[in-house]
């Protein structure tokens, strides 16, 4: 959790090791890489409690979802690996939407928001799309795989992604 709040509080951090520094993140600079390696094996565990906790609609009977395709350009990193070119729009004339990195995807669950209130997203898998894959096929995938996990419930025996039907 240490990690979540350094992130969440910094807005100047270049790096995920950066992220170490930050006094919010308590532990040693070794265990950064063993904090991120024990949040990605609970993915499956954290997508559950988000559809407990998540707030269920009440101005539609049904849940409202995205699916996207981001880039994250590392024109620099020469040596990461399956660096690739993605697709990554650029509001300058004449410049190619094209940089050198990773694509990742994400599937988010969209909340209802109250009148006024700023919009939010869960996310509830993001996904880094390697080079020789087809991204928005790895969303769709994505999005199937929240959709068939039946172990994913509402508090009740109802999957969070079926119909929602108010008592």
């Amino acid at each position: 959790m240490g990690l979540i709040y350094a992130l969440a509080s910094n807005d100047h951090a270049r790096s995920v090791v950066e992220l170490s520094l930050h006094p919010l993140f308590r532990h040693g600079h070794a265990s950064l890489y063993g904090a991120i390696d024990a949040f990605a094996s609970q993915s499956v565990e954290l997508r559950r409690l988000a559809a407990v906790v998540a707030p269920r609609p009440s101005q539609r009977s049904f849940w409202l979802m995205s699916t996207d395709v981001t880039a994250h350009p590392r024109p620099y990193a020469r040596t990461l690996a399956d660096r690739s070119y993605v697709y990554a729009p650029t509001p300058t004339p004449g410049q190619k939407p094209v940089k050198v990195g990773h694509a990742y995807t994400s599937t988010l669950l969209l909340p209802e928001r109250e009148k006024g209130a700023p919009p939010w997203v869960i996310p509830l898998d993001v996904r880094r799309v390697p080079s020789d894959a087809d991204a928005e096929l790895m969303g769709a995938q994505a999005l199937q795989t929240l959709l068939d996990d039946e172990t994913i419930a509402t508090g009740t025996s109802t999957p969070l992604w079926w119909p929602f039907r108010s008592a």
